[in-house]
């Protein structure tokens, strides 16, 4: 059991780190479809998190995976 709450000690600890550097990302514009646009007319900036995060099947998690793996920079990734 000590090995289990030191474990899950790290584990806590890690997901703390991992929330603190994802917030300190670059904002994602918004694209002008998207509904929750600024009340004003214009684009209000989003985490990169939360942003993914709307795709269908992209929890957090997720999401952090993504960018750990890929990145932020997606121009190598032609549409």
């Amino acid at each position: 059991m000590d090995s289990y709450d030191a474990l899950s000690g790290q584990i806590d600890h890690v997901s703390v780190r991992i929330d603190e550097l994802t917030t300190q990302l670059p904002s994602a514009a918004l694209n002008s479809t998207d509904q929750s646009q600024d009340p004003a007319g214009g684009e209000r900036p989003l985490a990169v998190i939360p942003w993914l995060d709307q795709t269908p099947g992209v929890a957090p998690q997720a999401a952090q995976i993504i960018i750990a793996e890929i990145g932020l920079e997606i121009a190598c990734f032609p549409t």
